[in-house]
């Protein structure tokens, strides 16, 4: 071997080992790394798993699921123009769920399904038994209520037919009081 190749030899060993070196020295950070972060990961993984659980006992998951089949059946019964159209009415739906969703509300939805679930179980009433019960406070306030629902929904429908935004709704009227004469029987 010549002293030149020799040289170049021992060059490459040199750069080789420097190498070799940076390696082993790379490796020995990327262990203590590890050594040090082992136990942080297993802790945060422990802590993941268990949140997870948590969200898994509450259904979350199995709702998660569930309302992704819901997206996809919207997303495949309605186009973008469909969504669009919803975006610009999204105040107004909350704002009636708000309303729909006040206690009082509901206690009077509860009470209403209450009573067509037990319709089967009411007798009929004559134009005489209709006459008597208008003479029930009770009912004549859901009589009341009824025509102001149906005046309001009368006032709806012509605004909608018209294209005129629907004027501000005025106080109920006060309805006059039941006179003090007994109702017919």
């Amino acid at each position: 071997m010549t002293p030149e190749t020799e040289a170049r030899l021992l060059a490459r060993l040199d750069s080789i080992d420097a190498k070799l070196d940076y390696v082993v020295e790379r490796q020995e950070l990327v262990e203590d790394l590890i050594r040090e972060m082992t136990p942080v990961a297993r802790e945060a993984l422990n802590a993941m798993a268990g949140q997870m659980q948590t969200w898994e006992d509450r259904g979350w998951f199995a709702m998660g699921h569930a309302l992704i089949g819901l997206f996809d059946d919207l997303a495949n019964a309605y186009g973008p123009d469909d969504v669009h159209e919803l975006r610009g009415h999204v105040v107004q739906i909350v704002d009636t769920v708000r309303n729909l969703t006040q206690p009082e509300v509901l206690d009077l939805a509860n009470e209403a399904t209450d009573v067509l679930h037990h319709a089967d179980d009411v007798q009929p009433v004559g134009p005489w038994g209709m006459a008597k019960a208008a003479g029930d406070k009770d009912v004549q306030r859901g009589m009341a209520v009824a025509l102001e629902m149906l005046r309001h929904l009368g006032q709806a429908s012509a605004h909608a037919k018209s294209g005129a935004p629907p004027r501000e709704r005025p106080a109920p009227r006060e309805t006059p009081a039941p006179s003090a004469s007994p109702a017919p029987s």
